[in-house]
């Protein structure tokens, strides 16, 4: 509430409110926001804060090799929009989350470094980059790892790790050298440039990939805004 509101309710002057509200601030009982008027009960920003947590964990478990999330992530898995006053008070004021630029984070939940240069980073990162744009699934590139390791964690980390660094990129399921899918993605700008628009067997044709790999990409590019689907066809998303 802010000290209109409280003197509103209280019948009293907003002035004789506001001195109100700030004694019960040094209580502890209300907790000012940050760059507002309005004051929050210490309940309602505990609650909030329990529920910051909550959302943050689910977000390390469907995205376990990034290293925080957005508020407006966090915001998205709470049951009703919160107030973006109530939402700073209760992510800041969380003893549990830990802040690094615009990203929260549980710190017992962020990805520990891995070690690049390591026999297993190294021989991952050679089975991509040669893959080129037949970029490999988990399943085939812990097969092809199996000479260096047998452990489909340690995999995974290093994977995670190369990610986190820009040498590899997630499509789907696949594994992309990601100066690969950098040569694609070029391609096809250019063709868009030139031609308009492409549909699925005309980027096939482009690529010289099978269906495994066209309809990922398609949907990648979608989802990275380089293209815009319209119909059954893509075209280049206005900037």
């Amino acid at each position: 509430m802010t000290a209109m509101s409280a003197a509103i309710v209280a019948g009293m002057g907003p002035e004789s409110a506001g001195v109100a509200l700030s004694a019960l601030a040094a209580a502890g009982t209300v907790r000012p926001a940050p760059g507002s008027a309005r004051f929050w009960h210490r309940k309602a920003v505990g609650e909030a804060s329990a529920v910051c947590a909550r959302a943050l964990s689910r977000l390390h478990d469907r995205a376990p090799e990034r290293e925080g999330f957005p508020r407006e992530e966090v915001a998205a898995l709470f049951p009703a929009a919160p107030d973006p006053a109530l939402l700073t008070l209760a992510l800041d004021g969380n003893p549990a989350v830990a802040r690094q630029g615009e990203l929260y984070f549980l710190p017992a939940r962020k990805p520990k470094a891995v070690e690049l240069s390591s026999p297993l980073a190294r021989k991952v990162a050679e089975v991509v980059r040669a893959a080129g744009a037949a970029a490999p699934t988990r399943a085939e590139l812990l097969e092809a790892v199996l000479p260096v390791s047998r452990d489909p964690r340690a995999v995974d980390k290093v994977v995670d790790g190369l990610a986190r660094a820009g040498e590899i990129v997630r499509v789907k399921d696949l594994l992309f050298d990601a100066a690969a899918l950098r040569g694609i993605q070029e391609s096809l700008v250019a063709f868009l440039a030139k031609r308009g628009e492409i549909a699925v067997p005309e980027f096939k044709e482009m690529s010289g990939l099978s269906r495994k790999y066209t309809i990922p990409l398609l949907e990648h590019f979608d989802a990275h805004k380089v293209t815009l689907r319209v119909g059954d066809k893509r075209i280049l998303r206005k900037k």
